[in-house]
């Protein structure tokens, strides 16, 4: 609710005149690469914080990164699991990217790894020995180049992303009742097919670039600058990939990431002692939400452009 508030808020600036024009290229679109950006940060150094299902939506779409236990090891061979993976990248940022020295070349000379690094050490130790960086040899350890690794998580997870968007679509058309529309099979076709397509091309390229500019930034960037603010903009360009998607589901998923980023960034204020938590604090926002969309409702209606939230305000106050 804050965050259609928000919505509607600016709506309404921007019809009195208080929000001046905007350039050509400010959106909607906007909303989920930023949101995005805050959302990454989080998800690599605060799990803690991060929604659950969102983290397991991610790590399980993440195998060509996040790479399982491989399958001609036994059971009793360690290997780290997807989250403890994922919580390396950080303790390697914060290590300014150390080079990655193979055992199968150097040997005993090898350089010990440091205890927070230990959950990783099964996968340095069978990584292609040409690797550079211990944060590549980490993510993509069979595969020395951070290119073909790339082409290939969007080609493995491109496949799961297209049944999940079916799956997802032919649920949306049967709860719509729009599942038999007057064209029949052919214009449900036309039309699904090219929606599926392109949430799939989202959902994957989304994550794929995010995952990719890991290695990208450790090419273009020395290794000290911004080791850790860099994630944001692995966030940032990632989300970009909204624009693959019809305006209106830009803004749909765009506030949707934001209320998440929203709630993650208060949750990280406070685990960082800048701010307090407020008791009952959901029902406060919650109430001036609601009076800001009463007042926006009361004096600009049509600042309110969600059909169901104009619906229920009506059955709200018996109109």
């Amino acid at each position: 609710m804050l965050s259609k508030s928000l919505q509607y808020t600016y709506h309404a600036l921007r019809q009195n005149g208080i929000i001046p024009r905007m350039p050509w290229w400010w959106g909607s679109w906007l909303l989920f690469p930023i949101s995005s950006a805050q959302l990454i940060y989080a998800y690599l150094l605060h799990p803690d914080i991060f929604p659950k299902n969102y983290d397991k939506f991610i790590t399980s779409r993440s195998t060509t990164y996040v790479n399982p236990k491989p399958s001609d090891f036994s059971d009793a061979m360690p290997w780290p699991v997807g989250r403890e993976i994922v919580d390396r990248i950080g303790i390697l940022a914060s290590l300014y990217y150390p080079e990655f020295y193979s055992s199968k070349l150097h040997g005993r000379d090898v350089p010990p790894l440091p205890d927070n690094l230990k959950p990783i050490q099964p996968v340095l130790e069978i990584a292609h020995p040409a690797h550079s960086k211990m944060l590549c040899a980490m993510l993509h350890h069979e595969e020395p180049s951070c290119l073909v690794t790339y082409t290939k998580f969007i080609a493995k997870e491109g496949i799961d992303a297209l049944k999940f968007m079916g799956i997802v679509y032919t649920i949306s058309l049967i709860l719509s009742g729009k599942s038999r529309p007057n064209g029949g099979i052919t214009t449900i076709l036309s039309y699904a097919i090219p929606e599926i397509f392109k949430g799939a091309t989202f959902i994957t390229m989304a994550i794929a670039t995010s995952w990719a500019l890991f290695c990208g930034f450790q090419k273009i960037l020395p290794n000290k600058f911004m080791p850790i603010s860099r994630f944001y903009l692995n966030g940032f360009i990632g989300g970009m990939w909204i624009l693959v998607e019809k305006p209106n589901r830009r803004l749909d998923i765009g506030m949707y990431s934001l209320r998440l980023s929203i709630e993650t960034l208060w949750k990280l204020l406070v685990k960082k002692g800048k701010v307090r938590n407020i008791r009952n604090g959901e029902a406060i926002y919650f109430s001036l939400a609601m009076g800001f969309i009463m007042a926006i409702r009361k004096n600009q209606p049509k600042s309110i452009t969600s059909p169901y939230i104009r619906f229920a305000l009506s059955r709200l106050l018996g109109e």
